[in-house]
């Protein structure tokens, strides 16, 4: 018969008391009888242990919450958090809980059914506006993970308000208030809201951040109420409005609306980075003295204008002295704009750099439509710096609208500037002068073409300058052509260029400056590049 033995096992044991845990021995196991606690001894450090003592094992009796005051950034094995191996930074749970506040942590559901207006601005209310406001440690940022949120009415926003969503169409805020979103000052406290008339540069309004998300706007209204706000950061935005293209204007609806109280208090430093805007009236829209804003690798489209400056500016009003200035608009596409991408009815240092012009201005068809200029500036002192016109290479010398097609302004107003790059037609033998691009011909306008032809069948080659002068006012047109040639003498004459300002549109008022080349060098096959600035 078999012999069943069951031995008893045991570990060290007693009781703890006070601070009385005796060291263990490496590997060893010990009981608190009256803690009810377990531990294993760590053994030397000659064996290998970072430190001699005793390790606490879990169990159903441990106080966890009591150990929430020892969390220790790990990350990779071998990292030092103190000052040395035994000495790690530690920090309460709490604390590192609270390195980042989620909508959820107020409420906030994001289930695309639930209400969130109340909760979000309680949000707002109790991390931005509360007793601890002046306090830098409590400017946290409030996540709102990706989900859908509903808003039915107004969100304040004052200032250091940081609100952080997971992405562009991952995060989605859908608001039907006509006004979805308004800055509000220092003074305001949770629930009631300082008056716009009780705005100082010291409490106004100022580096509020929104970021990563899409907010889509039901009715026609103002996306964004930009009060008297300064130093603020917008970001990874698509913000959507209900405008479709043929739908008649509306005053009302703007995606951006940027609003100053005087020369004190006034909206400034602010930045629109990477900002999507479509389907509203007016993207960008201001009246007052703005300055130093900057938007940069934005995209608009499908919207009646871009962005417009002074359009109903009353000079001389508080706010209202010159309008916009000093805006930097760069590396940003127009699409689908119905009338202007940019118009400065009022206000002057505002720049045009290295964006993209498709669409613009054609009333949402093709360059056949189009009625408004790209950009129009009102004002001089404003610019056009190495942007791209789609327009410019349309009607300028693509067949389909060569003849017959108006060439509507580019860049409408006072301004200096480059249409494109370079530019290459091919050159070919013609005894007759023949049309080979166009240019603007609707107001006051001197053009300065640089050109070179390169025969590749002859030895001829020609660099120049083609000055074109127009005088609108009295309907004349000046061409000189100043150049260098270096080929066969006997080719020097043969290719020429004229220009005229024609009507082409057969309204009986001249619109366009059309360009044309004789080249009479029989067999001739080249090129033509040129570049074309304008100064009107």
């Amino acid at each position: 018969m078999a012999v069943v033995q069951i031995s008893r096992i045991q570990v060290r044991r007693g009781k703890k008391g006070v601070d009385n845990l005796p060291q263990l021995a490496s590997g060893e196991l010990g009981w608190a009888i009256d803690t009810q606690e377990f531990y294993v001894g760590n053994g030397s450090v000659s064996e290998g242990a970072p430190a001699v003592g005793n390790t606490k094992v879990l169990t159903e009796h441990s106080n966890i919450f009591g150990l929430a005051g020892q969390y220790t950034y790990r990350g990779d094995s071998g990292l030092t958090t103190g000052p040395s191996s035994t000495q790690p930074i530690q920090r309460s749970l709490q604390s590192r809980l609270d390195d980042h506040v989620y909508g959820a942590d107020f409420g906030i559901k994001g289930d695309g059914t639930t209400d969130d207006t109340v909760a979000l601005q309680r949000a707002i209310d109790q991390l931005f506006i509360n007793t601890n406001k002046a306090n830098p440690a409590s400017r946290v940022e409030l996540i709102l993970a990706p989900g859908t949120y509903v808003l039915t009415a107004t969100i304040n926003l004052p200032p250091y308000a940081t609100i952080v969503g997971a992405g562009a169409d991952k995060t989605i805020i859908n608001t039907s208030a006509a006004e979805a979103f308004t800055f509000v000052n220092g003074d305001s406290t949770p629930g009631t809201y300082a008056a716009t008339s009780t705005n100082s540069f010291i409490n106004q309004a100022k580096h509020i951040t929104i970021s990563s998300m899409t907010i889509n706007q039901s009715v026609a209204g103002v996306m964004f109420d930009m009060h008297s706000v300064r130093d603020s950061h917008f970001s990874e935005l698509k913000v959507s409005g209900s405008w479709t293209s043929g739908d008649a204007l509306i005053a009302s609806q703007k995606a951006f609306s940027i609003v100053g109280d005087s020369a004190a208090v006034m909206s400034s430093g602010n930045t629109f980075d990477n900002v999507t805007i479509t389907k509203y009236t007016y993207g960008i829209y201001s009246d007052y003295n703005i300055k130093d804003t900057l938007v940069r690798n934005g995209t608009f489209d499908e919207l009646a204008y871009g962005i417009v400056f002074g359009e109903n500016i009353v000079l001389g009003q508080l706010g209202q002295d010159a309008g916009p200035t000093q805006t930097k608009i760069q590396n940003s596409t127009f699409d689908e704009i119905a009338r202007n991408a940019i118009w400065v009815k009022e206000g002057t240092a505002n720049a045009s750099v290295g964006n993209t012009y498709n669409s613009v201005g054609n009333a949402n068809g093709t360059e056949a439509n189009s009625a408004y200029s790209v950009i129009k500036y009102d004002k001089p002192g404003n610019t056009s710096d190495g942007d791209f016109f789609k327009r410019f290479e349309s009607l300028s010398f693509e067949q389909q609208y060569i003849v017959n097609q108006k060439f509507t302004p580019v860049v409408e107003g006072s301004c200096q500037f480059d249409m494109n790059g370079t530019s290459e037609l091919e050159v070919v033998f013609q005894a007759v002068a023949n049309r080979y691009f166009r240019l603007p011909g609707d107001s006051n306008t001197n053009y300065e073409i640089d050109y070179v032809y390169h025969s590749t069948a002859y030895e001829a080659h020609r660099s120049g300058i083609l000055y074109i002068s127009v005088d609108y006012d009295n309907d004349n047109i000046i061409v000189r052509d100043e150049y260098n040639f270096a080929g066969s003498s006997g080719l020097v004459s043969n290719f020429a260029l004229t220009a005229a300002l024609v009507d082409e549109n057969s309204d009986a008022t001249k619109d366009t400056v059309e360009i044309k080349v004789i080249n009479a060098t029989a067999t001739d096959a080249g090129t033509f590049k040129f570049h074309v600035r304008s100064k009107r």
